[in-house]
């Protein structure tokens, strides 16, 4: 998830302001690209996009909404996959 934020950072995809993540239009197609509409997010029940800092890394990841539509995508593309003993997930081939 620390990657993948940082990735998103430097392409400008998302931009940090006022403490949240913002998804620039650039950021919205090549969203879309993937099936992830933020245009359609529900806000209104959860935060769409805030930094999350990761306790291990000490770095930060994207949560809400957002965060978890990306780790959707992942899981369901098989891209990633659950560990057995902890929170972490493996990267596949």
């Amino acid at each position: 998830g620390v990657e993948i934020t940082e990735k998103l950072l430097d392409r400008q995809f998302i931009i940090l302001e006022d403490g949240e993540y913002i998804v620039t239009e650039q950021g919205k197609k090549w969203f879309l690209n993937f099936g992830i509409n933020v245009d359609e997010a529900d806000i209104k029940r959860r935060v769409f996009a805030k930094p999350c800092l990761d306790w291990s890394e000490r770095r930060y990841h994207i949560s809400g909404w957002l965060g978890s539509a990306i780790a959707k995508l992942l899981f369901e593309q098989g891209w990633i996959t659950k560990t057995d003993k902890n929170r972490a997930v493996h990267l596949t081939k």
